[in-house]
């Protein structure tokens, strides 16, 4: 049994090991900046910039992608942030994305000529420059006022393949048009057939070349971080949102106008499985994707990132 001494210097030596970890150093660096309390440091942060007056002025500033997340937080409304940044309960599924692709790592290959990389990759017979694909994010006007058209020219100028979710807050025609190039659609299919039908009717007559249907948010999601900032946005915003009941919410969505919404009780349906027998038209592509297939599909499996970084 030890002594009192000796767990008394036991615990000297813990407390200065403490005191000299960079994680507790980092967190003096948020007090007062605004982001989150000065000892905790939220998802995204512990890769970007750690104090306000030092984030990038201009995208060719950045390192990497997670440069560009704090300058968000400091321009765009808090709750349209939160949606933008949340995951799941504690942010879970955030750090479980990114903890699941640090697996993943590239494999050099030595002596070999580097001289032309080609990074292209076909993805149901559609050639892309790269793997890199623009996932669903819905009501991207909250960002920016040219929403997902502006997606969709920097898609144009990369080659990348986009994906527009239900929740756009412009039509698939439009975007479509500004991609110069076949678009996927994601989506939501709802308890009534009708809607489904009818956007997947609308996504084909634009010339969308397959539906991505979302199938984990039956039980809705806990959007924690968007939980807590909406509070703290003191913009009236009843003029965009009326959260009156889910079918006016939904009608001013772009996909969903026209459509009867009388009925309407879930964007999400137990019935999916059925109905996917029925929804592809001819031009349409309807792929059941196997374990083994994904992993041989690595290259762009990244499409599908959505489920994981939001599901339930």
């Amino acid at each position: 049994m030890p002594s009192f001494a000796d767990r008394a210097a036991s615990r000297r030596k813990f407390l200065q090991f403490l005191a000299g970890s960079p994680l507790l150093a980092a967190g003096g660096a948020f007090a007062g900046e605004g982001f989150t309390p000065g000892s905790k440091l939220s998802d995204p942060l512990m890769w970007a910039p750690m104090r306000a007056d030092q984030l990038i002025k201009s995208p060719k500033e950045a390192v990497n992608v997670f440069d560009f997340e704090p300058v968000c937080r400091q321009n765009v409304p808090p709750a349209h942030f939160g949606y933008m940044a949340s995951g799941i309960d504690d942010e879970v599924t955030l750090r479980a994305n990114r903890e699941g692709f640090l697996k993943f790592q590239l494999r050099p290959r030595r002596l070999v000529d580097v001289s032309k990389v080609d990074m292209s990759t076909e993805i149901l017979g559609v050639k892309y420059a790269s793997p890199i694909v623009l996932a669903p994010v819905g009501g991207q006007r909250s960002f920016h006022d040219e929403g997902e058209v502006a997606s969709a020219r920097a898609a144009k100028v990369g080659n990348h393949l986009q994906i527009l979710s239900t929740a756009t807050s412009l039509g698939v025609e439009d975007v479509s048009s500004a991609r110069g190039q076949p678009i996927w659609y994601q989506l939501y299919a709802t308890n009534k057939w009708e809607v489904a039908e009818t956007m997947v009717k609308r996504a084909e007559k634009a010339g969308c070349y397959a539906v991505a249907v979302t199938v984990d948010r039956s039980g809705g999601r806990n959007q924690e971080t968007l939980f807590r900032l909406r509070p703290t946005d003191t913009r009236d915003c009843s003029g965009c949102h009326d959260r009156s009941s889910l079918q006016s919410s939904m009608r001013t969505r772009a996909m969903y106008q026209g459509i009867d919404l009388s009925g309407l009780t879930n964007t999400q349906s137990s019935r999916i499985k059925t109905w996917m027998h029925c929804l592809p038209g001819p031009r349409l592509k309807a792929r059941k994707i196997t374990t083994e297939a994904a992993y041989s599909f690595l290259g762009w499996i990244c499409c599908c990132c959505w489920t994981t970084g939001r599901a339930s």
